[in-house]
């Protein structure tokens, strides 16, 4: 097989420490290799292994030869994913690399975030075509109407997948990190048609259920939520839709007594929601593709499955002991103190005294 070259793309559903992997350098490699020998930065409270990294460790067991890239950027709006992605991708091109051999996936994130005067430079947004639409501060003064935001992220939809097709990129596929649209808005402003009529080859929306979540808000706003419900801790009716993302997608994939967020308070996913979004969805592209086999080397070496449902057990625990422990109220340096105290009580509760 030749030399593969994938590139993600997203916000912090994405966004890591490890923005490049190559299997011509274990040195690269090295960071996520720790991780799965030593455990202890997964045993963090708030600790979250992001869905590509399980990809990259099977790649690396099953001795593919790749060059991995992630341009994900905790923040970063619709327009500035697909321009960090473009970048990236002409890039690679420009290097010569065949684009047949170039497999690329953009999480997408909210319509409208909440902004920061920085991102002005950390995402060079004068640059980006359309970031006025990505943040409030950066809003297209002649906006009149919700209509022309939903337009405009649409056309980002269309653009980047006909860009792809016209660079000759055959492997791609991108996907909501949460529900953004919503039929009932798509049918008001006339949109639903032309939402329904992007490419589903290469843009993924889940059809969710009605279900019960443990919190209203998404990263950076509001589920549609039918009725509070009242009990050892408090739940929540979310309304079925046609258009979700991955959270909507690992919540139908999970029992009820199952917690994918990282707490009640922050509702990034945790290593856990992130395995489950990598194993039911993200995986199978990549087997569509003829890049893995059905063999799921994540579960099949024992140890590396054990040592991941340890790992699980603590972010079970981990969201639970967020309805009390106040981390979210500390101070900066207390909230660091915390956390390193926890992920050490939990390592030497699943991996030493166990043993």
């Amino acid at each position: 097989m030749d030399k593969i070259y994938i590139v993600t793309a997203g916000d912090s559903f994405t966004d890591s420490h490890m923005p490049f992997i190559s299997s011509d350098d274990f040195y690269t490699y090295f960071g996520l290799h720790d991780k799965l020998v030593n455990h202890k930065e997964m045993c963090g409270p708030d600790y979250g292994l992001r869905y590509q990294y399980f990809l990259i460790n099977e790649l690396w067991e099953n001795k593919v030869n790749f060059d991995y890239y992630n341009v994900g950027r905790g923040s970063a709006g619709n327009h500035v994913i697909t321009h960090n992605y473009r970048k990236k991708i002409q890039a690679l091109l420009d290097k010569g690399v065949d684009p047949k051999n170039i497999y690329g996936t953009l999480q997408l994130s909210g319509l409208v975030r909440q902004t920061d005067p920085i991102y002005e430079i950390e995402f060079d947004l004068p640059n980006v075509e359309g970031a006025e639409w990505d943040y409030i501060n950066n809003m297209n003064p002649t906006v009149s109407t919700y209509k022309d935001v939903l337009e405009a992220h649409i056309s980002n939809l269309e653009n980047i997948i006909q860009w792809n097709k016209d660079k000759g990129i055959e492997h791609f596929n991108m996907f909501f990190g949460w529900a953004v649209y919503y039929e009932d808005e798509l049918q008001e402003y006339g949109l639903k048609e032309r939402f329904d009529a992007i490419d589903k080859n290469h843009f993924f929306r889940y059809e969710y259920k009605e279900s019960i979540d443990v919190t209203t808000q998404t990263c950076v706003g509001t589920k549609k939520v039918l009725k509070t419900i009242f009990g050892i801790k408090e739940t929540y009716i979310i309304a079925a839709g046609k258009y979700g993302g991955m959270t909507e997608f690992i919540r139908d994939n999970v029992n009820e007594d199952e917690y994918f967020y990282v707490a009640k308070w922050d509702t990034h996913l945790n290593t856990f929601g992130n395995y489950i979004f990598y194993k039911h969805y993200y995986r199978k592209l990549f087997e569509n593709w003829k890049i893995l086999n059905d063999k799921n080397l994540i579960e099949t070496i024992y140890l590396k499955w054990e040592m991941f449902k340890r790992i699980f057990k603590i972010n079970h625990q981990s969201f639970l002991q967020s309805y009390t422990n106040g981390l979210n109220k500390m101070s900066m340096e207390e909230n660091e103190a915390y956390k390193h105290k926890i992920r050490d009580e939990n390592y030497n509760k699943y991996f030493i005294d166990s043993n």
